[in-house]
């Protein structure tokens, strides 16, 4: 988008894009988007009571004026090959760590994080029925064979998480923003469907069995060291 677009639930993923509609029917706070960042920040500043913005992947959009950076690094994957795009899996040197405020590691509920650093676990433990009628415990379905459904950037972490949890899947992987059709996981058998909140907005508008159909949500948990010192760096601001 050339200009400014507040989201809100009267849009489609196909015009605002699957992760800020996420983001805003999940937090209830104002979402803009624009291809240029500093237009979308402009336009919250002037139109609605806030005085915090975050940025998702602005670290590399050097035209956005910031006072707090926090760059995040896969506990699993780290730096891969320490190439950039598209050689490797990186969008900044490595080098650029030293420069940010906080670096915090994303891990899953399992791993260990050695040392003093920042980090967050991955939860995933409550599922949604598609059409919110009901929520249960991701629990629920171990020893259950089910399918499992994901378009997102890395689908085995989340496969390889319900595994763990005992569930025999039947896996659908799609490449991450896939614009899903009501034939791809319109499946034949009866067998309940998980999938992840960001393919979830989108399989929303299709012609789907709603009770069959389970969105695994997810939620961060915080380091204890990493949230106080962000909340007194934000508030030292």
């Amino acid at each position: 988008h050339e200009r400014p677009l507040l989201v809100d639930n009267t849009l489609s993923p196909e015009e605002c894009g699957d992760e800020p509609l996420l983001i805003a029917r999940r937090t209830g706070q104002p979402v803009c988007v624009c291809a240029e960042r500093s237009l979308a920040v402009q336009y919250l500043l002037s139109k609605k009571n806030v005085n915090i913005v975050v940025c998702d992947d602005g670290l590399q959009h050097y035209a956005l004026q910031r006072d707090l950076e926090i760059a995040v690094v896969d506990h699993e994957r780290q730096h891969g090959n320490q190439r950039l795009l598209p050689a490797g899996p990186l969008r900044e040197p490595v080098a650029r760590l030293r420069s940010v405020d906080f670096v915090v590691e994303s891990t899953d509920a399992a791993q260990t994080v050695q040392g003093k650093g920042y980090y967050y676990r991955r939860i995933l433990d409550q599922v949604e029925r598609l059409d919110g009628e009901e929520q249960r415990k991701l629990s629920t379905f171990t020893g259950s064979r089910c399918h499992a459904v994901a378009g997102i950037g890395n689908p085995q972490r989340f496969f390889a998480h319900l595994q763990g949890l005992g569930i025999e899947l039947i896996t659908h992987s799609f490449p991450d923003h896939h614009t899903f059709e009501a034939a791809e996981i319109a499946f034949p058998d009866k067998l309940p469907i998980l999938m992840t909140e960001k393919d979830a907005v989108k399989c929303r508008l299709l012609s789907v069995a709603p009770e069959r159909c389970w969105v695994v949500q997810l939620h961060a948990e915080l380091s204890g060291n990493f949230r106080s010192a962000f909340l007194d760096k934000v508030e030292s601001l």
